[in-house]
């Protein structure tokens, strides 16, 4: 079946070399048995900062930025999903079928990693095809910047799954970069580590204990939120024995330089948490209609979507927390 909307539309796509444009792409069919979207909001993800990272993507081709999405339906070919409601579908879904999505690893599935929006969420449209219905959420009744807070609290709700994380536990989280915050906020009592000053005002602001990583203090549950070296050293420098610490970013590809040594002398769990399946959507869609994290929370910058290529380095800086992309 045909789209009935045909012709261009624009959308923020990442250029081999690093370049953000805005360019003319055409608007997506309607996938078989899926649905055609409209963008109300997108907001743009920290791991799409990673250079080494987005260049992988883009080997092949400009790659459309966003995933992190708020929408309208303006097509359907599923009944679950009429023309009209707000969705924030996750940009991969597992077929629920196999071995691995039996054991609830999700995110190994052949089907999740081979599916995503299309062409990408930073788009004025896009498409949902019937597979990654799966994992498609309904958010009315959550404002659009709200509601593209599904994935990536999602992906929070499963870094807190994976590390056994119990409220009251003497925890610390490190970096408050918008991932950073979201863990904090959902970890009540927790200490929180930041370098920028920015940062640390604006979680401050949030009832976030936020600090300078100097530091003689020991926890016993510990998030690195950056995908570095020097954040990975500092929560050994402040785990107890025995402690859990999750690692919510990847290291750059390559030798690493820390030694592994003082992890296994102290009997430190290293627990790594890759992106989110519909279990933790589940979870972080109930978090957000409960009104435990709201946008207002973490999104510094509503933008439109010819201020993205300037907001993309502005929070690659770490000069802004986060931009959503508001459309129309």
């Amino acid at each position: 079946m045909s789209s009935i909307r045909e012709g261009m539309m624009r959308a923020a796509r990442f250029h081999s070399g690093g370049e953000i444009r805005i360019d003319e792409v055409p608007i997506p069919q309607c996938p078989h048995g899926g649905i055609l979207v409209q963008s109300l909001a997108s907001g743009l993800c920290s791991g799409e900062l990673m250079g080494w990272y987005m260049e992988r993507k883009a080997a092949s081709g400009p790659h459309v930025l966003g995933h992190e999405v708020c929408g309208v339906v303006v097509e359907s070919q599923d009944d679950r999903f009429p023309v009209g409601i707000q969705v924030s579908p996750h940009h991969h879904a597992p077929c629920f079928e196999c071995e691995v999505c039996r054991k609830g690893q999700f995110v190994h599935c052949e089907t999740w990693r081979t599916t995503k929006l299309d062409p990408g969420g930073m788009s004025e449209y896009f498409g949902v095809s019937r597979e990654l219905l799966g994992d498609c959420r309904v958010t009315d009744g959550l404002d659009h910047v709200t509601a593209t807070l599904v994935e990536p609290l999602a992906c929070v709700a499963k870094q807190l799954r994976r590390l056994g994380y119990q409220e009251g536990e003497k925890s610390a989280v490190i970096g408050l970069g918008v991932m950073g915050l979201l863990h904090t906020l959902m970890m009540p009592g927790s200490v929180a580590f930041e370098r920028n000053q920015g940062r640390i005002d604006w979680s401050v602001n949030s009832g976030v204990n936020a600090r300078l990583p100097d530091t003689s203090e020991k926890f016993d549950v510990i998030v690195v939120c950056p995908g570095s070296e020097e954040a990975f050293e500092f929560a050994l420098s402040i785990a107890n024995p025995g402690a859990r610490i999750g690692l919510f970013a990847p290291l750059p590809p390559g030798k690493l330089g820390f030694d592994f040594e003082r992890a296994y002398m102290q009997d430190l769990i290293l627990v790594n948490s890759y992106s989110c399946g519909p279990n933790d959507t589940e979870v972080a869609l109930n978090w957000l209609k409960s009104g435990r994290i709201r946008g207002e929370h973490v999104v510094s910058h509503r933008i439109s979507l010819s201020n993205l290529p300037e907001a993309y380095e502005q929070m690659k800086r770490g000069d802004i927390l986060k931009p959503v992309v508001m459309f129309g």
